[in-house]
């Protein structure tokens, strides 16, 4: 079995009131295909 740990997404948060949505939109996309090609469960 293969795990990949994340932390401190802090979505929703604004950074100096900059939007991360965007932002955490790459990440998910990115941590979605890592999952999928690595098979991790």
């Amino acid at each position: 079995m293969k795990i990949l740990h994340t932390a401190d997404w802090h979505i929703g948060q604004l950074f100096h009131e900059y939007d991360r949505t965007y932002e955490h939109q790459q990440f998910l996309n990115w941590l979605i295909n890592v999952l999928r090609d690595e098979e991790i469960e």
